[in-house]
């Protein structure tokens, strides 16, 4: 059995260019500069025309480089490729539009830039980890509203089912660099950006100790983002995350029996940081529906979500 210690974290966003580009040698600052520009440049041009059929041609001639040698330079920074920044770009006002305005979703495909009601259903139940009807029907069930008003029934919760029951494959700390109260998402995916339902996670009401179990042989993504404290469940499934902390080099589980232990620090988002798509209450929900003994007050929640969501 072996235990590999690591410290991640994320630059915070005040910082022009990470500190450590400048040490590669033999790269310029002023080319790192240069380069991180150009990012910003591409990425400002997909948030300002993301509904427009955009190509990579397009997109890198907003950064004013070749197609060729702009994905690559967006993909070093980013750690995703254009086109999948791009398409979460697109997903994230889906998901406003879906929650919060009476359009049908043959209206919210086309108006946030795809021409296939099949690719964007496909694309975006790939990301969200739902389909498009199935998030406008989690954002108006009155049970899942109902999870956010007892906080301390919730927290009570949480510690209940976050209690160390079997032997974790990646466990560690989590700590914040800001006064902080909410819900911390902890959780492990197959993509540097998450998307769909993780392979393993698990949620706290404050920093600390976290466990994550039941993770296969693989490479995969560690991803934590924290979510203020609030009553405003449309707000939640925005995931409108100011805090998170992403592993873009994946973490390799060779085999059975490897564990890792990863201490996290949540810091204030980069500008490189794509959005946050998965509905993460959602996961809160589900991971109680997983529980043959559902924590007291959220019966009903729970067996809603196994019975409409398929969880």
């Amino acid at each position: 059995m072996s235990k590999v210690i690591t410290s991640l974290s994320i630059y915070d966003q005040s910082v022009e260019v990470p500190s450590h580009l400048f040490n590669s040698g033999s790269r310029k600052i002023g080319t790192e500069r240069s380069r991180h520009h150009a990012v910003r440049q591409a990425i400002a041009m997909m948030r300002s025309h993301f509904q427009n059929p955009l190509t990579l041609q397009e997109i890198a001639d907003s950064a004013q480089l070749s197609p060729f040698h702009f994905n690559r330079v967006f993909r070093s920074i980013t750690g995703i490729p254009p086109s999948v920044y791009l398409a979460a770009l697109r997903i994230e006002q889906a998901k406003k539009l879906l929650m919060k305005t009476d359009l049908s979703v043959t209206c919210i495909c086309f108006d946030v830039g795809y021409n296939s009601l099949g690719t964007f259903t496909t694309r975006f139940t790939q990301f969200v980890g739902a389909t498009p009807t199935q998030l406008r029907q989690i954002s108006q069930d009155k049970g899942l509203h109902s999870l956010l008003q007892d906080w301390e029934l919730l927290k009570d919760s949480l510690a209940l089912l976050g209690q160390r029951l079997e032997k974790s494959t990646i466990e560690g700390k989590i700590s914040v660099s800001q006064p902080f109260e909410g819900l911390i998402f902890i959780g492990v995916f197959t993509d540097p950006i998450p998307q769909g339902p993780p392979v393993s996670c698990t949620v706290l009401t404050e920093p600390g100790d976290y466990y994550l179990t039941s993770i296969p042989e693989g490479k995969y993504y560690l991803f934590a983002a924290a979510l203020p404290r609030t009553d405003d469940f449309i707000g939640m499934l925005e995931a409108r995350s100011s805090l998170r902390c992403t592993a873009q080099q994946p973490l390799s589980l060779q085999h059975e029996g490897t564990r890792k232990s990863i201490d996290l620090v949540l810091k204030p988002m980069h500008w490189t940081d794509a959005p946050i798509l998965i509905a993460l209450p959602w996961l809160l929900i589900s991971r109680f529906a997983k529980f043959s003994q559902v924590p007291s007050g959220y019966q009903e929640v729970a067996a809603v979500g196994k019975n409409s969501y398929g969880w």
